[in-house]
């Protein structure tokens, strides 16, 4: 199970770092300006699929719709250690104390859920 696992983790990609969040997750980035923000390209994937967790790999089922909506939904996952989790929750402005949790964010109205 765990060989699978880890050979179907890279449909999701590893975010690094909050940083990474910010910049990468929450805005739409234009590909042909390096650093440029852009709301209103169409070929942009319009939902992101973030989940923040203190798992290594993430879970199947979250495999399974990556796989299912590739090239419509874009899937990632933060991981965060136990002395980080404040951090994190506060940098990031999450409403919710608990761990794992899911960052869905629909870039075109830059509405962000928590779940």
């Amino acid at each position: 199970m765990d060989w699978v696992r880890q050979q179907l983790s890279v449909w999701v990609k590893e975010v690094k770092d909050v940083e990474e969040v910010k910049k990468d997750w929450l805005h739409v980035r234009d590909e042909t300006t390096p650093g440029n923000v852009n709301f209103a390209d169409n070929s942009s994937k319009t939902v992101q699929v973030l989940l923040i967790t203190h798992l290594l790999h993430p879970p199947l089922f979250l495999v399974a719709l990556s796989i299912k909506f590739s090239g419509r939904v874009r899937f990632g996952m933060l991981h965060v250690r136990k002395d980080e989790k404040e951090d994190v929750r506060r940098e990031l402005k999450l409403p919710v104390k608990n761990y794992p949790c899911y960052l869905v964010v629909r870039l075109k109205t830059t509405k962000i859920f928590w779940l």
